[in-house]
């Protein structure tokens, strides 16, 4: 992300349901919450 959106600051991970287990974290679904500058005017 910071090569494609350096603006962009990182929030939080969002945690995997749990109906859907992996084996590994590192191969896990990964959803990551990123939030833009304010817009200027």
């Amino acid at each position: 992300m910071s090569e494609l959106a350096p603006e962009m600051d990182f929030v939080e991970r969002l945690a995997n349901p749990s109906t859907f287990p992996d084996v590994s974290d590192e191969r896990s679904l990964k959803v990551l919450v990123y939030r833009a500058p304010p817009a200027s005017a």
